[in-house]
């Protein structure tokens, strides 16, 4: 059985063939026991989640929600963030070496290579979202 990842969250909209649920993503020290008396400042972010698909029969704007995505897919996230902009990165900076550029061209072609990848990331959003997708496990009365 895959693990899943669950949020709770609030319905914010009802679109079309879609449910709007704002989450707020915490950092690691907002469930720090000692976060009130620490100084760092946590950070939490809201976040809208389009759950595609079918909605769940009266679910209306301001009910509280639990969502769920498989934990596969958080995975793919951050390989897809993370794990490919490095490996690209350090494969521009070898390369660059390699063939004895200065610094500052192998600096231009690492951020140029990043600005092709997120570029293209962008680009084929609509095609990532489909691959992406949560659905409302549970809703709280």
């Amino acid at each position: 059985m895959e693990s899943v990842i669950r949020h709770e969250g609030v319905v914010s909209g009802i679109p079309e063939g879609s449910v709007q649920v704002r989450i707020v993503q915490s950092s690691a020290c907002s469930g720090c026991k000692a976060s009130s008396i620490c100084h760092v400042s946590s950070e939490q972010k809201e976040r809208i989640i389009e759950v595609q698909g079918d909605r769940t029969p009266g679910l209306q704007v301001g009910d509280r929600v639990v969502i769920a995505g498989s934990e596969s897919q958080g995975m793919r996230a951050v390989i897809l963030a993370f794990g490919i902009p490095v490996l690209l990165l350090v494969a521009v900076v070898i390369a660059c070496l390699a063939l004895h550029l200065p610094d500052s061209v192998a600096a231009l072609l690492c951020l140029a290579a990043m600005v092709i990848y997120f570029g293209g990331l962008a680009l084929f959003r609509t095609r990532l979202k489909g691959q992406f997708s949560f659905e409302i496990i549970e809703v709280i009365k």
